[in-house]
């Protein structure tokens, strides 16, 4: 009884972690959508906003979108005089949506939703220059100006910004984006070859950990310590603690719950 306590206690701790990188992300809905791809992190909340008669359709497919195919899909928000259409995301992977009024799709009014894991801001200077995900993680680029996404063949080569020996990932685009599912374990390094911008600061070390290890990482920080083991109870159980371990503000807040959790569970046992 008592390690069921603590067992709903723990499942609490989790589940009030389950999506940590929510925000908001507000479309207008015009004709023509620019840009008519954006990249979102899981668990977002994804608001339509428009003026004029409008719609809110959900393509079946990216060749249904591509061809503004108004059959076989969903109908997400009901055409309207004015209004707004909101969801959140948390399938990861591509969301295709189009305006199925009139030629409004036609005339440009679509946009492809990606969900990734994590999102990074490809910016100068890039805001964090080092995060860790779990491995599979979908990790999405989005920048605004010229650059590209060019992957560094060493830590060496990306400390020194040297634009040779590595891969293309993205090319140079004013505006765009740029997803990868990150499978292999291991630091990636990625810079902007384009001019002086790698030298200005747009730049990533994305370190990408299997499940186990990914709890002994955060933001290329030290791993905190372990709390000391709870004795064992009447029945045998024993707690444990591992941490969350996602790149997120929301680590920290884990931890001090971690805390507070192994100072109760005398109380609850």
């Amino acid at each position: 009884m008592r390690a069921t306590n603590l067992s709903c206690l723990l499942a609490a701790l989790f589940a009030s972690a389950t999506f940590h990188n929510v925000t908001a992300k507000k479309i207008s809905w015009v004709i023509p959508m620019n840009p008519q791809e954006i990249i979102v992190t899981k668990g977002s909340e994804v608001t339509f906003e428009w003026t004029g008669n409008h719609d809110v359709y959900k393509s079946n497919s990216k060749a249904d979108f591509d061809s503004c195919t108004k059959t076989g899909g969903t109908q997400e928000g009901p055409a309207a005089n004015g209004g707004s259409w909101k969801q959140t995301l948390i399938t990861i992977g591509t969301h295709y949506y189009i305006c199925s009024v009139g030629g409004h799709c036609a005339a440009g009014q679509k946009v492809a939703v990606t969900v990734v894991d994590s999102h990074v801001n490809w910016a100068i200077p890039t805001n964090s220059q080092a995060i860790t995900v779990m491995q599979g993680a979908h990790v999405g680029f989005t920048w605004i100006g010229n650059h590209d996404v060019y992957k560094s063949a060493s830590k060496a080569d990306f400390d020194s910004c040297k634009k040779t020996g590595g891969t293309i990932a993205a090319p140079a685009a004013n505006a765009g984006t740029w997803k990868a599912a990150l499978s292999t374990v291991g630091t990636h390094y990625y810079i902007c070859s384009v001019g002086g911008h790698c030298g200005a600061g747009q730049k990533i070390a994305i370190t990408v950990t299997d499940n186990h290890n990914h709890n002994n990482h955060n933001h290329g920080q030290q791993p905190e310590p372990e709390p000391e083991p709870e004795p064992e109870s009447e029945t045998g159980a024993q707690s444990t603690s591992s941490g969350a371990g996602h790149s997120s503000p929301l680590s920290g807040i884990i931890n001090w719950l971690w805390i507070l959790l192994l100072t109760l569970a005398p109380l609850v046992l």
